[in-house]
């Protein structure tokens, strides 16, 4: 661990030097070498195996879904809605992970493809509500049933 924390450490600091534009000073040089010395193939490095993770995740999802015209995030926000109706922007973003703007665009597709719909706050006006449509509902359906199915159909290949 504290190898991990030293090799953060100087990584950081090369990373504030080089941006900086100025030349590094004998504690940046120091911690420069230490990279270079503690330098760990990535096969030995934890995130990377979980960044590989995420990319097949990803790669089997869009597999999966191939003809619905659905990403991971947008999928998150039909599900996460569909569980919270009534659930604000902000609280999506939040649940999801995702910055407010990112969060916002998500839902105007959906919406604009008549999946999500949003509603005024009866308590404040500003306030836009979320709620799965009519069509959502069964589109999401249909993609849970998909997903069931292909995952039944992979446990029964050898």
């Amino acid at each position: 661990m504290h190898i991990i924390s030293t090799l953060m450490i100087s990584i950081v600091t090369v990373w504030l030097a080089a941006i900086s534009g100025k030349p590094l000073v004998r504690e940046q040089a120091e911690c420069a070498a230490t990279l270079t010395t503690h330098a760990m193939p990535l096969d030995a490095l934890p995130g990377h195996h979980i960044r590989r993770l995420q990319q097949m995740a990803v790669a089997v999802f869009l597999q999966e879904t191939q003809g619905f015209g659905i990403t991971p995030v947008q999928y998150g926000v039909l599900m996460t809605v569909h569980l919270r109706p009534g659930l604000d922007q902000r609280g999506l973003a939040s649940l999801m992970g995702l910055d407010t703007s990112t969060t916002a665009g998500v839902v105007d597709r959906l919406e604009g493809r008549g999946l999500l719909r949003r509603s005024a706050s009866p308590t404040d006006r500003r306030v836009k509500l979320l709620g799965i449509s009519k069509r959502g509902d069964t589109y999401l359906r249909t993609l849970l049933i998909h997903g069931a199915r292909s995952v039944l159909g992979h446990a029964k290949e050898p």
